[in-house]
This record gives C-alpha cells, structure tokens and sequence, in this order.
C-alpha cells in the first residue's frame, strides 16, 4: 500500500454520498425537477446550497435518468409510451393526413380552459427536434384571489405550422370541451 503525502480532500465523502443521493432521487422521481431533487439533498446534507453547485448536480441527475427515458423518435410512426407520460395529463393524437401533432393537458387544465374568455397561443421552436418542429401553447389568463396571471393550458407538439395543423387541433380541443361542458359557447 503506498503512503500518500498530503490529507485527503475535506467534504469529498459527503460530496459523494449527495451525487449518490441525487442520481438516486432523480431515477426514482421522473417527473420532478433534478434542480429541485439537488437543492433538496444540499439542504438535507446541512450543506449551504449554492447555485453553481445546484446546477451541476441537477445536469448529474439529469443525465443520470437519461438512460430510463425512451429513444427520441426520428418519423411520426412511433407508439407513445404512456408510462413515461406524467399520470395526471391526457394526451390527445391529432392526425392531419399523415402527420400528427400530440395534445397534452390535464382535467385541471381543460376546465380553466373552458372558464377563459380569451385564448392567447404562442410558439417554441428551439426546444423541439425532429419530427417535431414546434411546441404550441395555449395559454389564458387565470385569477387566483386578487392575482391575475396568464399560464399555460395545453401544450401542442406540432409536426408541421400550417394553417390545416392549427384548425385540426383547434376543433379537437373544441370538441373535447363541449363534451366535458355541453353548455359551452360555440363561440370557443
């Protein structure tokens, strides 16, 4: 065994138990945020969190859960798999010829969708790859006690920006609403 001529790195051990911790967490708990799981875990280890170090454990993590999630699809003639979809959103296939652009939303958000008087959309395009060429949002304004606040109330993977691409996802939201709410306005 050979001698070593200076003192071992100070905090190297508790360094490693929190990576072990957050790659942990993070395999465990898809769906919520590395960032937060690494805060969480600097906190718990009485360590003062620091933004730089955040940072760096939420990419460790992330990276880390990586190899659960499924291979991007490279055409549109993938199955989703649900399981990898948070449980409380329904996911909506909008097949326009043969493409298709994917609706996500929840029942909460489907009903203040339906309370909104107006709908604003606004669109993404460096977030998504291909054959995706942009996510959509629908937003509305929501009141919450004396806060009024505009968020996002479905979000749209979009395969193509036409016109035809934006009514077919449009009726269908329309439709799904007068389902859940027949007394719906046409005029959504």
């Amino acid at each position: 065994m050979n001698d070593h001529c200076h003192a071992g790195e100070s905090g190297s051990a508790t360094r490693a138990t929190i990576v072990r911790d957050v790659k942990e967490r993070a395999k465990a708990n898809p769906f919520s945020s590395a960032f937060t799981i690494a805060e969480t875990q600097m906190v718990a280890a009485n360590r003062a969190p620091n933004p730089r170090s955040i940072q760096l454990l939420g990419r460790i993590g992330n990276r880390h859960r990586e190899q659960c999630r499924p291979r991007h699809p490279v055409d549109l003639e993938f199955e989703l798999q649900m399981e990898h979809v948070p449980p409380q959103f329904t996911v909506g296939d909008v097949a326009v010829g043969t493409l298709r652009h994917l609706v996500l939303y929840t029942d909460r958000q489907l009903q203040l969708l339906q309370q909104a008087h107006t709908w604003y959309v606004d669109g993404t395009f460096h977030v998504v790859r291909r054959p995706f060429v942009q996510l959509w949002s629908i937003h509305a304004f929501v009141r919450v006690d004396n806060a009024v606040k505009q968020v996002p109330i479905a979000f749209v993977l979009m395969s193509r920006r036409r016109r035809v691409d934006y009514r077919a996802v449009l009726t269908v939201r329309h439709q799904l609403l007068k389902f859940f709410h027949p007394q719906l306005d046409s005029s959504v």
